[in-house]
């Protein structure tokens, strides 16, 4: 996880506040991170970090 500690970089919030917005790039796909495996897990890492909720 790109979480370090108890805190989020900047780096992490930017990648998470973009991956949020996939389903607009990707429109009439149901899952849009499907393809990108590992962009995926980072997303599910952050949202279960306690700084992104």
């Amino acid at each position: 996880m790109l979480c370090l500690a108890d805190s989020c970089t900047i780096a992490d919030i930017s990648a998470w506040s973009w991956l949020d917005r996939a389903d607009r790039v990707f429109k009439g796909t149901a899952d849009p991170l499907a393809p990108f495996p590992n962009l995926r897990r980072l997303m599910a890492a952050i949202d279960a970090h306690p700084s992104a909720g």
